[in-house]
């Protein structure tokens, strides 16, 4: 049964774009972006807010960095926050990263960067922005793999829209790259979630952005992301923004925003579970998933779909996403659901589903 709480709501303002981390010491934070609107021009501002009661309660935000005022997106000095990530190291660091660009013109490896903020005691203070040298927008959280490299994902659109892994191995003080995830000339493949499997293998979910309806695609490397392979087509049609992780039964769990057409706007909010298999599978008529969809935005201008989500020791799932709803801005809202609401007793169909069809 989904159960539902606002997380952040300020009329005035356009909350949007969060992610969610569950720390080690159990330490729950929400970070986003507020501006005027979703394109964020005028202004933008990354907020923190700290979980409580297992995120039925939530304290009073805190700012961590406020970007430049203009009134003109076409100004070549113009730069705005866009979409901030949270992650912990091993070390116990957690970390804020988050673009800081221009998409409107010229080219997003000059006029885009990935800067990071560290903390040493789980969010209540941050550090200065570190300049990475990574360029691309939308940045995945920083995946730290088993053998201690670290990468971030980020992404080039425009003409040809192509995602990218960098990677570290000095602890996240130096950055190289890129390296190419995945390009393909019929498919505008973006906002990569990059997850490591059991086995090593880093399995990268993709955005596919022709907004045809066509599903979210995934790649695979089994070198700790020096090389991939694919793009491979998965079974979540019409996928934007998929955020991955592994739950504590072993299963993958993608919360993702669903727009099957242009027309309407960002509407719907859903998440997908597999298996490991299933990750793995290449071929997408052998792989098995079921989809749970989470909220519907009935605005008649909806605007929803970029979420984070945690699993708390219990099991519950915590999600938190923005949405407009009855409201003229966008807010910050959370779902509560389990496993089990997938209904996991279900047994995917063996009629082969081919893509492209």
């Amino acid at each position: 049964m989904l159960r539902y709480i606002t997380v952040s709501r300020e009329d005035e303002i356009y909350e949007c774009f969060p992610d969610l981390l569950l720390t080690r010491a159990g330490k729950l934070l929400c970070v986003y972006r507020e501006s005027e609107s979703h394109t964020g021009y005028h202004y933008s501002r990354l907020v923190v807010r700290e979980g409580f009661d297992f995120g039925r309660r939530w304290s009073e935000k805190r700012t961590v960095v406020t970007g430049p005022k203009t009134d003109d997106k076409q100004d070549p000095s113009y730069r705005r926050w866009n979409c901030p990530r949270l992650s912990q190291l091993s070390d116990g660091r957690v970390a804020l990263t988050c673009d800081f660009s221009n998409e409107w013109i010229g080219d997003l490896r000059e006029n885009s960067r990935i800067y990071i903020w560290w903390s040493h005691d789980e969010g209540k203070t941050w550090s200065g922005a570190q300049a990475t040298g990574i360029y691309g927008i939308v940045p995945d959280r920083i995946c730290e793999l088993r053998n201690g490299i670290l990468l971030i994902g980020t992404h080039l659109s425009g003409s040809a829209y192509s995602q990218f892994v960098w990677r570290s191995e000095d602890a996240g003080r130096t950055w190289k790259g890129p390296t190419l995830v995945a390009s393909h000339p019929n498919y505008k493949l973006c906002e990569g979630s990059i997850i490591q499997l059991p086995d090593n293998t880093l399995v990268c979910y993709m955005r596919e952005n022709s907004r045809r309806g066509d599903p979210g695609f995934k790649s695979i490397s089994t070198d700790s992301g020096r090389t991939w392979k694919g793009s491979y087509a998965t079974l979540m049609e019409g996928c934007h923004r998929p955020v991955a992780g592994i739950l504590s039964s072993g299963r993958i769990l993608i919360t993702y925003r669903c727009q099957v057409g242009s027309l309407i706007g960002h509407e719907n909010l859903f998440a997908y579970i597999e298996d490991i298999n299933s990750a793995l599978e290449r071929d997408r008529s052998k792989q098995t998933g079921r989809i749970l969809p989470l909220d519907h935005d009935n605005n008649p201008r909806p605007d929803t779909g970029y979420s984070g989500w945690v699993q708390f020791p219990n099991g519950e799932i915590l999600a938190v996403y923005y949405i407009k709803g009855e409201a003229e801005k966008a807010y910050i809202k959370g779902v509560f659901f389990n496993e089990t609401d997938f209904c996991l007793s279900w047994t995917p169909s063996k009629q082969p589903v081919e893509w492209p069809p």
